[in-house]
């Protein structure tokens, strides 16, 4: 979230370090306008404020795409990425 300093004063950009260094290759990223550290895990989707509830639909599709190797999931992960731009209430990206 852009409000999850790490414990040191790191910026929120610095929790992208590992996704901007490892190899490409389903690889995903998300930065929540205004979540913290503890913001993760929105209220149901119904329930949740509006980057709340993307983020709760990136989530599902995520699992989905792994844990049950659901084609669809995985292209719905990468279309979000592809439209997704930074400024965006979830800035989600796919490498």
């Amino acid at each position: 979230g852009t409000r999850d300093m790490g414990a040191a004063g790191e910026t929120p950009e610095w929790r992208l370090e590992p996704y901007e260094a490892s190899p490409a290759g389903r690889k995903y990223a998300a930065l929540v306008r205004d979540f913290n550290h503890a913001g993760f895990d929105p209220a149901p989707v119904e329930d949740a404020a509006a980057q709340g509830s993307q983020l709760r639909t990136l989530q599902i599709a995520f699992w989905k795409a792994w844990l049950r190797g659901d084609p669809a999931a995985q292209a719905q992960l990468i279309q979000a990425a592809a439209k997704s731009k930074p400024g965006d209430p979830v800035w989600f990206r796919a490498r």
